[in-house]
């Protein structure tokens, strides 16, 4: 499951309160939500183990497309849109370090090796696309650049060596939404939650909570939920 922004109850209210710099950030961030177009529809996720062993590595890919309708764009077409796509890793001590993607048939890919166990944040974003004319979509209204921005977290687990005090995250996207809940089981070595757990998440623009933003979650099996 992943979790994207529906902001359209917003727009009126930026479009009057925010410069147009902002307005282009924002826009671009919420066609998803406002419009019936599936070139809008697109965004890009993060896919991979949440359980990985230290100095073991492991295989992470990034898409592009739609993932509760199984769309994933491949290269020699859309999938050639995010040629700007950039990501890093923060590991269990809070250090960033920059990974190499190299393009695969529906996806980017990335190698991975965590030395040290505990919690990893796998970041990405492209802000590459040039502005878009969207004036003539009555529900932007503007012009507008599309911006891209995914993150996930796995766990390299290693026996005896999990510790149930985290690292906080400090490494912020502009727009980005972070677990609260922790999930973590020091024990198996796992940070997913279990059926019928609760999962809370923080809404951020610029480090500052957002709380007018819908968040939605996106099955694998098809369905949404906000």
């Amino acid at each position: 499951m992943i979790c994207g922004l529906d902001l359209k109850s917003e727009i009126k209210k930026m479009k009057t309160q925010l410069v147009f710099r902002i307005k282009i950030f924002f826009v671009s961030l919420i066609i998803t939500g406002i419009s019936g177009s599936s070139a809008f529809a697109h965004f890009v996720w993060i896919e991979g183990s949440p359980s990985v062993q230290t100095r073991k590595e492991e295989t992470v890919r990034f898409y592009f497309g739609e993932f509760h309708q199984f769309l994933r764009e491949e290269a020699g077409g859309r999938l050639d849109d995010r040629e700007g796509l950039k990501a890093w890793i923060i590991n269990s001590d809070g250090k960033k370090h920059v990974v190499e993607l190299e393009k695969k048939t529906n996806f980017f890919q990335a190698l991975v090796k965590p030395e040290k166990p505990g919690r990893y944040n796998m970041i990405a974003s492209d802000l590459k696309t040039e502005v878009k004319d969207g004036t003539k979509y009555p529900t932007i209204g503007i012009m507008y650049k599309p911006m891209f921005y995914a993150r996930t977290q796995f766990l390299a687990f290693e026996q005896g060596r999990i510790s149930e005090r985290e690292t906080e995250i400090t490494e912020m996207l502009d727009l980005d939404i972070i677990p609260i809940t922790s999930h973590l089981d020091p024990l198996n070595g796992t940070i997913s939650p279990k059926v019928g757990n609760e999962v809370v998440l923080q809404v951020l623009f610029r480090g500052q909570p957002l709380e007018k933003a819908k968040p939605f979650a996106y099955s694998p099996i098809g369905w949404i939920k906000g």
